[in-house]
């Protein structure tokens, strides 16, 4: 901002600190390992194989070596002003850095990978040019040419079945703490629901969930106008739409006043919510011809 907001210069490494101390300690309590603790092999053990359950194996070895060829060429190749290797082994030490930096840190999320893998993938291509320079045959080449092809078409396809059909499985290694595929759903009964109400989209909905454990809920109600998030039961919770955690239920019913019809829908992996929605507008959702989403049972 040319010099017009000095307090950010101060700012910046301030923000630091609460990123090293939820990397280091978030989650952990009394030695015991946090949250979001993995082995300093996690990432590792992710790119060069891993299978869950009857799900497919996956692997990305043909990077990984690819890169340590660019990684072994870029230090060692003859100094020739035709090939400068600065950038190769800039990249070099800051990806190798990066993965110690990040396998020694606890606190681990398969998307933290990026940091070092963009690197990774850099030295790969690299790694590739250098190897089909030092193969003087042309068998030799044809060769590396198939097994490369072989290994971007797995590449591929694992791609394909990342995103199209385990993008939300617990047996794709690259999913962690998901939303939930059932979330879109109440996001739809929520918004069929408003369009019964007299108020519209100032539909009033209550979000009670300890500690702040609502998130992506924001982002799937951001239409609505009327919609509060507390992280305990209020003094007076009713309201058209209740969404809270099933554990919470009992002292819920104590503090309402008014009947409602209940639903569970999944938030993220192993995390349930109740849904409360007022019994009139229920039956007035009910009785109406607004499109409905299927009614999840618990």
């Amino acid at each position: 901002s040319f010099f017009m907001n000095m307090v950010a210069i101060p700012d910046l490494l301030g923000g630091l600190v609460p990123y090293m101390h939820r990397a280091w300690t978030a989650g952990s309590n009394a030695g015991e390992p946090g949250l979001h603790d993995q082995p300093w092999h996690y990432y590792l053990e992710i790119l060069i194989f891993s299978r869950f359950g009857p799900g497919p194996w996956w692997s990305e070895i043909l990077i990984l070596v690819l890169s340590m060829v660019g990684m072994a060429g870029s230090v060692l190749v003859s100094r020739d002003p035709s090939r400068p290797m600065l950038v190769p082994r800039f990249l070099t030490f800051f990806s190798i850095m990066m993965l110690i930096v990040y396998s020694v840190t606890p606190y681990k999320t398969p998307w933290l990978m990026l940091g070092f893998w963009h690197g990774i993938i850099l030295m790969a291509g690299i790694g590739l040019v250098i190897l089909l320079d030092c193969l003087e045959r042309k068998i030799s080449v044809f060769t590396c040419l198939i097994v490369l092809g072989i290994g971007i078409c797995h590449l591929g396809y694992q791609a394909w079945q990342a995103s199209f059909r385990f993008y939300a499985d617990t047996r794709n290694p690259y999913v962690y703490a998901q939303t939930s595929t059932n979330l879109p759903e109440l996001s739809r009964r929520i918004e069929n629901l408003a369009a019964v109400h007299p108020d519209g989209e100032r539909i009033l909905v209550k979000v009670m969930i300890p500690e702040d454990d609502y998130w992506p809920l924001p982002w799937y109600l951001r239409r609505l106008e009327n919609v509060g998030y507390w992280n305990r039961i209020v003094e007076n919770p009713d309201g058209d739409i209740i969404i809270t955690m099933p554990f919470l239920e009992s002292n819920l019913d104590a503090r309402l006043e008014k009947s409602y019809v209940r639903s569970f829908y999944g938030l993220r992996p192993e995390i349930l919510l109740l849904v409360l929605v007022e019994e009139n507008l229920w039956e007035t959702f009910m009785s109406s011809p607004v499109d409905r989403v299927p009614q999840e049972e618990g």
